[in-house]
This record gives structure tokens, C-alpha cells and sequence, in this order.
């Protein structure tokens, strides 16, 4: 109720501001603490800025508007992440740090890793991010176990 009910937007708020926080902290610790983990830019600087002079931000936004189903899509999944946010900051908030730890490892990072696609948590991680889930419990834990 809290997520969807008018009433409730303050608290929403409040609640994906902790959530988003609690995700960056425990994403950020789930790669600092990886072997693997070795920054190499993919895209030279020269590129993106080349990029940026040709397309400049009021061409992006006539783009945009002319095919409102983009505009509409992202809208979506904006919503879509404030909820998520909200939701492990309720968590976080009424059963604390671990249950919100146990939930990201076996409920988000999970649904993230996105083989094969770009955007997703790199494919060098994947494996490390399942080996803790499973020793978490997997999808199937309760999150509340200890």
C-alpha cells in the first residue's frame, strides 16, 4: 500500500532516497570486493565527445518527442526503480541491514546480471554473484533467515 496510495508519496520518497542508497552501498561492496574487478575505459574520451558536438540536447529532445512511446518506456522503468528503491528501503528500515543484504543478493543482483545484453552487472561477476545467492539460499530463500 505504501508504494502505490497517493498518501503515501512523502514516505515513498524517503524510503527509495534509503533504498537507493543501501543498493549502491552493497552493489558497490559486492564489485570493490571481486579480484576481477579492473577499470578499462571502452569508449575513448575523443569519441564521446565527438558524439556530444553532433548531437546536441535540443536534437535528443525532438527526437524523444517524436516517437512518444521512448518517452513513455522510460517513464516506466523510472517508476519501476523508484518502486524497487522504496521497497529494499522498507526493508532496510523495519528488519534492518542483513535482511536488506540477504534480499539484494537473493532477490535483485540476480534479475541484473542480464547475460549476453549490454547494460547489465558484467559478465566477469556472474558467476560469483550466483555462487553467493545460492549460499544465501538462492531465489527461493526466506529473507528473514538467518
Amino acid at each position: 500500500m505504501a508504494v502505490t496510495q497517493k498518501p503515501f508519496t512523502v514516505h515513498n520518497g524517503r524510503l527509495a532516497f534509503i533504498g537507493r542508497r543501501v543498493l549502491e552501498s552493497y552493489y558497490l561492496l559486492f564489485s570493490v570486493h571481486s579480484t576481477l574487478l579492473r577499470w578499462v575505459p571502452t569508449i575513448p574520451r575523443n569519441t564521446i565527445e565527438a558524439a556530444q558536438e553532433h548531437l546536441p540536447d535540443a536534437e535528443l529532445t525532438d527526437a524523444l518527442s517524436a516517437n512518444p512511446g521512448i518517452v513513455r518506456s522510460v517513464g516506466l522503468y523510472k517508476v519501476m526503480g523508484e518502486t524497487v528503491q522504496a521497497v529494499v528501503g522498507g526493508v532496510y528500515h523495519q528488519f534492518g541491514g542483513s535482511v536488506a543484504h540477504r534480499l539484494f543478493h537473493t532477490r535483485i543482483l540476480p534479475h541484473i546480471l542480464l547475460p549476453n545484453q549490454h547494460g547489465g552487472v558484467p559478465m566477469e561477476f556472474h558467476a560469483r554473484a550466483l555462487s553467493i545467492s545460492e549460499r544465501m539460499g538462492g531465489l527461493e530463500a526466506s529473507k528473514l533467515k538467518q
